[in-house]
């Protein structure tokens, strides 16, 4: 997933980005596909390369990085005293076949936080749920959506960002 290439504002402070976790049953490197209501199936052919949550983590902080929302933006193991921190979590991750025309689906939820020294400010609490159309009924048509429905994501998330930190 790329970020379109915009001028970002002089940022400052430091955000680090806490690994993300995955809802139950969407950790799985196996392709998941809703074929009706509370039907899901596996596709053990059709896999992804990392967990999904482990891809998302990184891509949330190169979105970030580049957006420039903050001075730097860094991994959650690092050991950078950071003046924000965003956690959060993949709650669903499937193709929605069980509509026409199917469906990419993701949902996102994070928390960002300013850290106080000695305790932590909540500054927002976000939700996004995405969908993105299949070009085709193919593993990379669902991966090509899965990327469409991020970018949609990670765009809100961008702004919401910014919005709390006032810029």
């Amino acid at each position: 997933v790329d970020r379109p290439m915009t001028s970002a504002s002089a940022a400052s402070g430091v955000l680090k980005v806490r690994a993300l976790r995955a809802g139950p049953g969407f950790a799985e490197r196996t392709f998941l596909y809703k074929r009706g209501k509370n039907q899901f199936t596996p596709d053990y052919y059709n896999r992804f390369y990392a967990e999904p949550q482990e891809s998302i983590s990184q891509l949330v902080r190169d979105w970030l990085e580049d957006a420039g929302v903050t001075a730097q933006v860094v991994d959650g193991t690092s050991a950078l005293e950071a003046d924000y921190i965003l956690e959060g979590g993949v709650v669903a991750i499937y193709g929605d076949f069980s509509q026409e025309p199917a469906q990419a689906h993701i949902e996102l939820e994070f928390l960002l936080l300013q850290d106080m020294h000695t305790s932590y400010k909540t500054l927002g609490e976000m939700r996004y749920v995405q969908e993105a159309p299949l070009s085709d009924r193919s593993a990379q048509g669902l991966m090509e959506a899965y990327n469409t429905a991020l970018a949609q994501a990670f765009t809100s998330l961008e702004g919401d960002i910014s919005q709390a930190l006032g810029r």
